[in-house]
């Protein structure tokens, strides 16, 4: 099985996007894992002719083809899972992926996490809260509920001033268990 494959985007023999895509196994599950796209800006959201792998002519939106040809080697070599990452600050390619089937798992400051399971498909009602949540900015719940629990949600300043306050709390105490005995 070929695990790796470049798939290039072109307009005669200029390189004009490319799509990186992978397959390994993970524990029950074939993954296609897709770790790197660029496409030029004029060719992103373009409907222009495009000539598949089998020299099919199409006219669709080219950056999506371009995915539908990685997706149809992934289904060929048996994946049931898809993984792929995009900038944590890049709302188009985040929404793209949710409306193509993926589901934010995991961020980073820099990255948000996506994936698609193949064999339980997102329902058209689950993609359109996940988009929607998307542009609130409330990605991956779960992850923003533990990171809400423990961030502080008073200044530093604040903090600073409480525990001098609490210093001296102390300190007063301290002198009146000494009084006391």
């Amino acid at each position: 099985m070929e695990n790796s494959k470049l798939f290039m985007l072109c307009r005669g023999d200029k390189l004009v996007g490319f799509e990186m895509a992978q397959i390994s196994k993970e524990d029950d599950r074939i993954v296609g894992w897709k770790p790197w796209m660029y496409i030029q800006k004029e060719f992103r959201n373009a409907t222009k002719e495009f000539i598949n792998e089998k020299g099919e002519t199409n006219t669709k939106n080219v950056a999506l083809q371009l995915d539908a040809n990685v997706e149809n080697w992934f289904a060929k070599n048996g994946a049931n899972y898809q993984k792929t990452c995009t900038g944590i600050n890049m709302l188009a390619n985040i929404i793209t992926y949710i409306g193509l089937g993926f589901k934010p798992v995991s961020k980073t400051d820099k990255n948000i996490f996506l994936e698609k399971d193949m064999k339980n498909p997102l329902s058209k009602q689950e993609i359109r809260d996940l988009i929607k949540k998307a542009k609130q900015g409330n990605l991956c719940e779960e992850q923003n509920v533990f990171k809400n629990k423990w961030k502080s949600s008073i200044s530093l300043e604040k903090q600073k001033s409480n525990s001098e306050e609490f210093i001296k709390i102390q300190g007063k105490n301290k002198t009146n268990v000494e009084k006391v005995k």
